[in-house]
């Protein structure tokens, strides 16, 4: 019969090729921690620009309750500050006993409009 031999064990591995497979090992992390440093980047800078996107300020109740109100400007939520203004020039002619045109999106004050006297603080 005839006899079988064992396999040989692999070679051992070289301080160059440990050398190596360090190096690659170090450059995948670093490779992951810019990656995520990145996305971070770009979350703050998309919340930097939309805030109300991510702090939705009186979405549970009307107003964002005590406290001042959050006013942007119409171009983030997107609305177009002309037909806003056109709609204050309506509400104006068409509705003279109403004094105020307040417009809120996504819980913040967009647009308001006075007229007959009246501001912000006389309401």
């Amino acid at each position: 019969p005839a006899r079988r031999t064992a396999p040989a064990p692999p070679p051992p591995r070289s301080y160059r090729t440990i050398a190596m497979s360090d190096r690659c090992l170090k450059t995948q992390k670093c490779v992951v921690v810019l990656a995520l440093a990145l996305v971070a980047a770009f979350l703050c800078v998309d919340v930097a620009r939309h805030p109300a996107a991510y702090v939705r300020l009186g979405t549970q109740r009307l107003g964002p309750g005590p406290g001042e109100w959050l006013v942007e400007a119409p171009e983030v939520h997107d609305l177009r500050e002309s037909d806003l203004a056109h709609a204050g020039d309506r509400h104006a002619r068409e509705l003279a006993s109403r004094d105020c045109l307040v417009v809120a999106k996504d819980g913040v004050i967009v647009h308001e409009r006075y007229h007959n006297g009246a501001n912000a603080n006389s309401l």
